[in-house]
């Protein structure tokens, strides 16, 4: 009877142990990285790193983000050859996670629903997952090959880098705390960011969008619709009109390269702001078919500076 109950309490202890262990959040990542290579984490609390090459997994007690990445949150490690990778990270309170620049070519990090901040851009990720990820305030992907990105759970989204990427949809519109958003050289056709009451910063060059809604954005600054660099196949987007009513905190446009005639740009010239700002007002409209005929006066009166550039 005694080695029975004995038996019995080993297993319920076994058990324990490790529904204790399958609770601790995990993230796991694979790369073929020859090398050196630098993850940066932040948090509270104790952190497991299993490089995934037979090493000793490392543990470390996490330090707190503040305004800076200090040496503390610096974790490196070094392979000799270019094998399949997969790197596991558990931790019950990681926050901050960067994974720049490492040969990514799969994260996975659905499980660690305390994650804020996350940095995996210029890697080689054609997916990304970050459904779970409710806490989520900032993700910077750009510089993958992403088809997806699903970002409509992530209600407390304030700045979002996904360009450039293979987007061909991107729908922002669960986003209401959004201020920054950074989502050039994708493959849309439209963008609707009328939800987006708090941005201040819309960067969409290098698209193929037809249509742009920004009317009474009142906090937006600077949109960039076009793209500075001149290329003869190469359009900002397919805009042939743009309406920026309301807009009354705008300071810097960028429409260059886009479909704009002589009516479309002196009707967007209409609808700039009359506001005085410390910074200035600039509008870039350089390679449009309406550039070098359109009236612009109409933005010079209201105090804009209407840039035309020949190269």
């Amino acid at each position: 009877m005694n080695r029975i109950f004995f038996y019995m309490l080993a297993a319920v202890v076994l058990t324990t142990a490790c529904d204790k262990e399958k609770s601790i959040p995990k993230m796991t990542m694979t790369t073929q990285k020859v090398g050196g290579l630098t993850i940066i984490l932040a948090g509270s609390g104790k952190v497991t790193i299993d490089w995934g090459d037979g090493s000793k997994k490392e543990e470390h007690t996490l330090s707190e983000f503040y305004t800076t990445w200090t040496s503390e949150h610096r974790f490196s490690h070094s392979y000799a050859s270019g094998l399949v990778r997969t790197i596991s990270i558990t931790g019950e309170n990681v926050t901050h996670l960067s994974c720049f620049d490492i040969g990514l070519t799969s994260l996975e990090i659905g499980q660690n629903v305390a994650l804020t901040h996350l940095y995996c851009s210029r890697n080689q990720l054609s997916s990304l997952n970050v459904i779970s990820n409710i806490a989520l305030t900032t993700l910077y992907c750009y510089d993958n090959q992403i088809g997806n990105l699903d970002v409509s759970r992530n209600s407390k989204l304030k700045t979002l880098y996904c360009g450039p990427n293979k987007l061909k949809i991107l729908d922002v519109s669960k986003n209401s705390e959004l201020e920054v958003l950074y989502c050039g050289s994708n493959q849309f056709t439209s963008l609707d960011v009328s939800k987006n009451s708090n941005l201040n910063t819309l960067i969409c060059d290098g698209n193929q969008i037809n249509n742009l809604n920004v009317k009474g954005l009142t906090k937006l600054k600077n949109l960039n619709c076009g793209r500075y660099t001149y290329t003869p196949e190469g359009l900002g987007n397919h805009l042939t009109s743009l309406d920026v009513s309301g807009c009354t905190s705008l300071s810097t446009l960028n429409c260059e390269n886009n479909l704009l005639t002589i009516e479309s740009l002196n009707v967007l010239f209409g609808t700039l702001h009359e506001n005085t700002i410390s910074s200035g007002k600039d509008i870039f409209i350089s390679h449009n078919p309406g550039a070098e005929g359109c009236d612009k006066s109409i933005a010079e009166n209201k105090g804009w500076w209407v840039a035309i550039r020949s190269e």
